[in-house]
């Protein structure tokens, strides 16, 4: 993993299926982006479906995107919904993080042992770039604070975790204004590194997306497509930029 102006991971989402997702979001005093492309591979008995969906979900003042092995019938594992009802259950983006934090541990645990020892086809597109991840972003609307938990799914079977990273305004909270890009990368990385230093808001983050989403096409199994779905939260309030909603549903005030 490194860490450089636009920071990356990779990201593989699973329902019994799996999932190749390219995810950016930027906090700035003045406004936070979160965005994402809406391919969704779904691998089940080894037979892949792509269809479009949106990856970023609302729970009242609270969006959030899962980017790893995400929901798995077959291992009884939902980290959307342990999501849900951490904002559901918690105030505050601190305590919602910490909040799943502290449930999701053992889920994320478990799902990775299932799927090492029972699901071929999930570990390896989960591994097909290197190490599998699993990272949740969550953003609040009110409280203008990003928060990011990333987890290392290890081929020993172990996981390993980091220390919740916020992004805010406030004391021992990141203050870095870069655009931090977690998924599927490489190609958008070498031909817009010259104009990330001079990003220009969504239009390069939706140009970032977009680029990646042209050299995907260009393989038999496309990780990254669909919209561009880009949400932009600023003065307390979360809205789709205009031409960047895809299949996400309105935003609830």
């Amino acid at each position: 993993m490194k860490t450089v102006l636009i920071r990356f991971l990779i990201l593989l989402l699973a329902l019994s299926p799996a999932q190749a997702t390219l995810v950016v979001f930027q906090w700035t005093p003045a406004g936070i982006l979160l965005a994402a492309d809406s391919l969704t591979a779904n691998v089940q008995d080894h037979k892949i479906d792509r269809v479009m969906t949106c990856k970023i979900h609302q729970e009242g003042d609270i969006f959030f995107t899962i980017v790893g092995i995400n929901v798995d019938q077959a291992a009884r594992v939902d980290l959307v919904s342990i999501a849900i009802m951490a904002a559901r259950t918690e105030k505050g983006i601190r305590n919602v993080a910490t909040g799943f934090e502290a449930i999701a541990r053992r889920p994320i645990h478990n799902l990775w042992s299932y799927v090492r020892s029972n699901q071929p086809a999930v570990y390896k597109m989960s591994t097909e770039s290197g190490l599998a991840t699993i990272s949740i972003v969550f953003a609040s609307r009110t409280e203008h604070i990003v928060a990011l938990k990333e987890y290392t799914l290890e081929s020993t079977g172990t996981v390993s975790e980091k220390p919740i990273a916020f992004h805010g305004a406030a004391a021992g909270m990141r203050h870095d204004t870069g655009y931090a890009a977690i998924g599927v990368y490489g190609d958008a990385q070498a031909a817009l590194a010259s104009t990330a230093n001079h990003a220009d808001g969504f239009p390069f983050v939706a140009r970032f997306i977009q680029t990646q989403a042209a050299s995907e096409q260009k393989r038999p199994r496309p990780r990254v497509g669909g919209s561009a779905c880009i949400l932009q939260i600023a003065y307390g309030r979360a809205n789709w930029i205009a031409g960047h909603q895809g299949p996400c549903g309105d935003v609830k005030r």
